[in-house]
């Protein structure tokens, strides 16, 4: 879910300064959304492709060190 208080935040802060938007409106929340999901992700994979490269190195360095 977009977190819609900085959103709120921010058009408070331009409508004093005599600009209004409505930030909150589907078109934007949705794209925040898309965004956010794109991150997610793109961080998952990149967690998920060096926790296969460390963890072998891991597992490979103790079992030499037990035997």
């Amino acid at each position: 879910m977009v977190p819609e208080i900085p959103l709120l935040i921010l058009e408070g802060v331009l409508a004093v300064a005599g600009i209004n938007l409505s930030l909150t409106s589907f078109g934007i929340t949705l794209s925040l959304r898309g965004l956010g999901l794109a991150m997610l992700v793109g961080l998952t994979n990149r967690n998920r492709s060096r926790g296969t490269t460390t963890g072998t190195a891991d597992r490979s360095a103790a079992i030499a060190g037990e035997v």
